[in-house]
């Protein structure tokens, strides 16, 4: 075989590139057959050989690796007629590896085991023995039980065969569609580039072909059916790149593959399963990392076992790899009496983080002929794993799986965390034992969606029983009802409705519960009155829309609300509560004034004469007003500035604005008053329009300052009004907006601003849901 520098050779109609290391010897490793390259210029033709000059894809120098004092005095004893220049070369590794009984002894102190199955096991075609010189000279050459030993050096426990054994015990070959190509997921495929590897792991999935020298999966002619079958099924994603050992092949064959693979426009991803970096770091070479870096959808796996692998060399390798933006995770396996404690694994994983290599997978190790020496129970796996849960960061923390048997895939195994459920409530242990609960939402067996019931007043059913329209002004129309639920429907949820209170009472006390409630109840009797039903909910220990009890008594008292808002530094009117007539020589504001019933929504009670512009005004207003609805009168100063809307979703910190929605009046005697006559007949007295001025920006500012001070939640509105220096002030906040998609000024700003009404709910549901989540108590404080 001609063995020219750079260049391409032809022998007998088969091509191979030599890929010319710094000693100018070629790497071990398969043939290209029949390649076809580009940019080839043919130079001499024979009737035997065709010399094909090309060039390099860079000015390739050797960077050296560091070598360890250790690795040193390893070749200086071992390997004496060498030096570190042929020492750090991978070429170098390769052809020096160790094969033999002969070259075992000669480093290594065998144990009985050890040379039996040497000496037997061997000769029978047992999967063959491949350690590299740098590999070897992690091993203690006199302790047999030595962990890195015992991974590498075959003992007699191999010819051991148990019944549940087999040679693919994966079921790869029942999912091998084409030479090359496992296609066991629907959008993931296993591409099998080659069979060798530079050091055989004992405990070897792949054991029936690695280093099989009868099997030639190397090479062109046996990839092309594997990489036309890629292109054919669009499906595929995502290529997993094994063997054997990718990074063992040439550069050239390796860039080649990449190449073609990333040619194909539905693979997004290409992952390379390597073992190189623990066991031949030399191989990452300045030339490898120039051609890797050129496919940016690469990632690499790489099988790390101990942290005795984290050597100098190894994390040199690993932080080349990095560097040059490839993401890197760690396999490990774990094995019985190498790695099969919480030390060890905490040490190695943390090594593994430190030159930022994930560890991403910690597998159960497979049913391999000849493996049963190195299986641990299941339950040792899950051990470590809830050993490290809690005492080190998530990030050194790998899956636990199990690649189950006859093709089942990758299973996740967790230790037992889950504990069972009572109620809604899931009962959970953490790392240290300690028992908590989480509420978890009662599906619907039939459906699979979270049941939500509806709680509303409706006006018909109040009417029927004698209230009058003024008295149900803030109740629901049956539209309203609908809305809502066509809304959640769309949504995905599946609703129930439940109506009022006394209907509410009647379901509970026969034992219903839902998931959530959304609640738009707007209740009867006393201020507090729209925090009844979400108090009853509270007490069966059922989540509900909107604001919590507290805050919906708060913010239906119009004068307490003032007043936290005031401590709050949050500006509005002077105000007085007024009781009694006799509190009206009190007042410290001159006029004009403004007058309306403290606890009442819809403007109820207000009217053009709640403008009161003198003293007989005053004492006549607020007279009525004490007489009709039984309750305080709130009398604060006049604001004779513009109103403002502000519709709100989110709780807290997450919550903003939707917009600003300016009241314009149309009629002369009403258009400083929003009064219940003026929104019972709005589209004939006032129009709307979207502020976006620097009114309505500071106007917004004032609003989500109020909502978040109150702690409301989920969805509502703030009315401010500016006065007469221009400067925003809180009237007002509904912390229960009407939700009829035609006549609620929430609604009606959704659309204004071209907000479907089920964006809306969408919305406010995403809010509410968020606490279904949030129910977590520490039951052995």
């Amino acid at each position: 075989m001609t063995t020219n520098k750079n260049k391409l050779f032809l022998v007998d109609g088969e091509a191979g590139i030599e890929d010319i290391s710094d000693d100018g010897e070629p790497p071990l490793g398969g043939l290209f057959n029949d390649i076809i390259l580009t940019n080839l210029a043919t130079k001499q033709t024979t009737q035997n050989t065709q010399i094909i000059q090309f060039q390099p894809l860079i000015n390739y120098k050797n960077q050296k690796f560091p070598v360890s004092e250790k690795s040193e005095q390893f070749y200086q004893k071992f390997y004496p007629n060498s030096d570190i220049t042929n020492w750090s070369n991978w070429n170098w590794q390769l052809r020096n590896r160790i094969k033999s009984l002969k070259q075992l002894e000669a480093i290594f102190t065998l144990s009985s085991s050890e040379r039996a199955i040497m000496e037997k096991g061997f000769s029978k075609g047992k999967f063959p023995l491949s350690i590299t010189p740098y590999y070897a000279s992690l091993i203690d050459p006199n302790n047999y039980t030595q962990a890195l030993r015992r991974t590498v050096v075959p003992v007699i426990d191999e010819m051991r065969v148990t019944k549940e054994e087999a040679l693919d015990p994966l079921g790869e070959e029942s999912t091998n569609p084409v030479d090359g190509i496992i296609h066991r997921y629907p959008d993931r495929a296993l591409f099998l580039v080659t069979n060798f590897c530079s050091v055989n792991c004992r405990y070897c999935t792949r054991s029936r072909m690695v280093g099989d020298a009868n099997k030639q999966n190397t090479g062109l002619a046996y990839w092309q059916a594997a990489i036309d079958y890629l292109k054919a099924h669009s499906e595929i994603r995502d290529v997993v790149i094994s063997g054997g050992d990718p990074l063992t092949l040439s550069d050239n064959q390796l860039d080649w593959l990449l190449t073609s693979i990333g040619k194909i426009k539905h693979i997004e991803i290409m992952r390379i399963g390597s073992k190189v970096p623990a066991v031949l770091p030399q191989r990452i070479t300045k030339r490898l990392l120039k051609i890797l870096q050129k496919h940016k959808n690469l990632y690499l796996s790489l099988h790390f076992t101990h942290p005795d692998e984290l050597t100098v060399e190894t994390k040199e390798a690993c932080l080349r790899l990095s560097d040059i933006g490839i993401p890197l995770g760690s396999q490990t396996v774990l094995l019985k009496g190498i790695n099969d404690n919480v030390p060890v694994m905490k040490k190695l994983f943390h090594e593994l983080l430190k030159v930022r290599v994930r560890p991403y997978y910690m597998y159960q190790c497979d049913l391999i002929v000849g493996s049963s020496h190195f299986r641990t129970t299941v339950e040792k796996g899950k051990e470590i794993i809830k050993g490290l849960r809690g005492h080190t960061s998530g990030y050194a923390i790998p899956h636990y799986v199990i690649d189950a048997p006859n093709g089942g895939g990758k299973i996740p195994i967790l230790p037992d965390y889950y504990k069972g459920k009572k109620g809604n409530q899931v009962i959970l242990s953490n790392y240290q034992d300690k028992m908590y609960t989480y509420y978890d939402p009662s599906f619907n067996k039939s459906t699979g969606k979270i049941v939500v019931g509806l709680t509303y007043d409706l006006k018909e059913d109040y009417r029927k029983m004698g209230y009058n329209n003024e008295d149900v002004a803030e109740f629901d129309n049956i539209e309203t009802i609908d809305a809502i639920e066509n809304s959640l429907k769309q949504l995905g949820y599946e609703t129930e409705r439940i109506g009022n209170i006394h209907q509410l009472v009647h379901l509970l006390h026969g034992g219903k519960k839902w998931d959530l409630v959304f609640n738009i109840a707007e209740g009867l009797n006393g201020p507090a009155r729209e925090s009844q039903i979400p108090n009853l909910l509270d007490a069966y220990g059922i989540p509900s829309t909107f604001s919590d009890s507290t805050i919906h008594s708060l913010s239906q008292h119009k004068g307490l609300v003032k007043h936290v808002l005031n401590d709050k530094g949050i500006p509005t009117a002077g105000f007085r509560v007024i009781e009694d007539l006799s509190e009206l020589k009190d007042i410290p504001f001159g006029y004009p004034m403004f007058a309306k019933p403290v606890a009442e929504g819809s403007s109820k009670g207000i009217s053009a004469t709640s403008k009161i512009k003198n003293e007989k005004d005053l004492y006549e207003t607020v007279s009525t007003l004490l007489k009709n609805f039984k309750q305080p009168v709130l009398v604060e100063e006049y604001l004779s500035g513009r109103e403002f809307t502000i519709g709100i979703v989110g709780t807290g910190q997450e919550s903003k604005a939707l917009g600003v929605l300016e009241v314009l009046f149309a009629k002369k005697d009403e258009q400083e008053v929003y009064s219940y006559e003026v929104k019972q007949n709005y589209k004939e007295m006032v129009r709307y329009q979207i502020a976006i001025d620097s009114d309505a920006s500071r106007s917004t500012e004032v609003a989500l300052k109020a909502w978040r001070a109150l702690g409301c939640r989920d969805g509502g509105r703030v009315d401010v009004r500016l006065d007469n220096n221009g400067v925003p002030n809180f009237i007002e906040v509904n912390t229960l907006a009407g939700l009829n998609p035609a006549d609620s000024d929430l609604p009606i700003l959704c659309r204004h601003l071209h907000v479907p009404y089920v964006e809306l709910i969408r919305m406010i549901m995403d809010s509410a849901t968020k606490r279904l989540v949030l129910v977590s108590n520490d039951k052995t404080s």
